[in-house]
């Protein structure tokens, strides 16, 4: 029994670590479900800490001391930030203007790779520069 106690304990505590595990054990030992427990602390966010003779009782009424996270020392290279719209993530600036008039598409599918992935290219275009109108 006591090792199942100490199974839930570790279960509850590895989600909730900012917790104390006295407050845990206790609540375990009055709810004998680590389901109960969970739910209690997320609708309450917190444990009760345990009565005075309960053992860790004086752990589990200190302030937990949670360090903020600390800023990396070097500065992150960050990618540039993405494009604004399709039109210019795609580079088809230059076509709003010829995108008045329609070309049709050949519906032959080619056998060769470059040929079929040169005609998918285009027609993204279109439908890109289509949905903007």
């Amino acid at each position: 029994m006591n090792d199942l106690m100490q199974q839930m304990v570790g279960v509850v505590k590895s989600m909730f670590p900012h917790v104390p595990e006295a407050s845990i054990r206790y609540d375990l030992m009055l709810s004998g479900s680590a389901e109960v427990t969970c739910d209690k602390i997320l609708q309450q966010g917190y444990l009760p800490p345990p009565p005075d003779g309960f053992p860790g009782a004086d752990e589990a009424r200190q302030p937990a001391t949670v360090e903020p996270p600390q800023p990396p020392s070097e500065p992150a290279t960050s990618a540039p930030p993405p494009p604004a719209n399709l039109i210019t993530r795609y580079h088809l600036e230059e076509r709003l203007a010829d995108a008045e008039t329609p070309s049709t598409l050949s519906a032959a599918w080619s056998d060769n790779a470059n040929d079929r992935q040169k005609s998918l290219e285009e027609r993204k275009a279109q439908m890109i520069l289509q949905a903007r109108r």
